[in-house]
């Protein structure tokens, strides 16, 4: 289906969905009927409303959309079942938005990420080593959420194009990220030359990123049809990597708790307001790594969304937009391990507390 995206780890949907299926709908001899009948019209027929006019429909795109909810009206009054048309389901739409669920659900993404970036400006310091990739995250992210709500708002062929590379370009930091703090090299420690070999994998693993990034990109801009297949796998084996990553640092660093601490606190409370004497040590734990585990299972299962594919509850809810609105909590989690995280490793750099490396 050319609705799917990548905008955060097809982990599952990516072991079931392998190809690229036409639509049943479109290829129905009565909406091909109604569809010529309409667009025939369309020279001699009055303008659109002003709302469909200020969201890009044209007159064929008019006739498409009317002719889809005829159709799909009079299977649902006849008990037959519902198709779908150019690779989605019939939505109806509000206010000129093609899928008006996953438009709103898209919104309130983009504002995890602006939550995400006042809570890292208001409480990670400055001088903070991961804060300005944090920010990076915020940036990426919230591109994404925008190029969705434009895709979900109207399907064109550059809002399809936005939704994609934007996506792709936040799950390729998300994994890249993931493997920058798995290999702990934002870790200052050891001698001059464990700090130069850090520096040099540093830049090494930012330099591949980038590199297969815009390679992806040329690859897919200049093959004559656009390789949904490959775009899905890279997106798959790159969300495979972030999830796994950062499953492994959470393990690797589960234990510590902050000691009187009711649990609505470690939750919902901020890292800074968390005095580091009172952290209860525990091997090579941290009191916050919990939380990007959660992040990781909670992700894998809003993924299992993707697989029920069914006609949209009141013509607007689909398992699409389901998903979106399951990222949303996670998303707010994700910032809050990533403030704690950076404040912690901003302190033990300081030496104002002596924490596992």
């Amino acid at each position: 289906m050319r609705r799917r995206k990548l905008p955060v780890l097809l982990l599952v949907l990516s072991l079931t969905l392998s190809t690229i299926n036409a639509s049943s709908g479109d290829r129905n001899p009565p909406f091909q009927f109604c569809l010529s009948a309409c667009e025939a019209n369309c020279p001699n027929a009055d303008p659109l409303a002003l709302h469909l006019r200020l969201t890009l429909w044209t007159c064929s795109d008019n006739c498409k959309y009317e002719c889809m909810r005829s159709i799909t009206a009079k299977h649902v009054s006849e008990n037959q079942p519902i198709h779908q048309y150019f690779g989605k389901w019939p939505f109806k739409r509000i206010w000129g938005l093609q899928e008006p669920a996953s438009v709103v659900f898209s919104l309130f993404n983009l504002y995890t990420h602006i939550y995400g970036f006042q809570r890292v400006n208001s409480n990670v310091p400055r001088g903070a080593i991961n804060r300005p990739w944090i920010i990076v995250n915020c940036v990426l992210g919230a591109l994404t959420w925008v190029s969705s709500t434009l895709f979900h708002a109207r399907d064109s062929k550059y809002t399809e194009l936005m939704d994609y590379f934007t996506a792709m370009a936040y799950v390729t930091y998300g994994a890249s990220f993931s493997l920058y703090k798995l290999m702990k090299l934002d870790v200052k420690n050891g001698g001059q030359l464990k700090q130069s070999l850090k520096l040099v994998l540093r830049v090494s693993l930012w330099m591949l990123s980038l590199g297969f990034y815009f390679r992806h990109i040329r690859y897919l801009v200049s093959s004559e049809r656009f390789d949904y297949s490959y775009n899905m796998i890279a997106g798959v084996v790159l969300g495979i990597i972030w999830l796994t990553g950062w499953l492994i640092w959470g393990v690797l660093h589960w234990g510590g708790i902050p000691s009187r601490r009711p649990i609505w606190e470690l939750w919902f409370g901020h890292g800074i307001d968390i005095p580091m004497h009172s952290v209860r040590k525990v091997g090579r734990g941290r009191y916050y790594a919990w939380k990007i585990v959660i992040v990781v299972i909670a992700t894998a299962m809003a993924m299992s969304l993707e697989l029920l594919d069914f006609p949209p509850i009141y013509d607007t809810f689909d398992a699409h937009s389901f998903w979106h609105a399951a990222t949303i909590p996670i998303t707010f989690v994700y910032y809050d391990f990533f403030v704690d995280d950076a404040i912690w490793e901003h302190r033990r750099i300081k030496g104002k507390f002596s924490a596992a490396r």
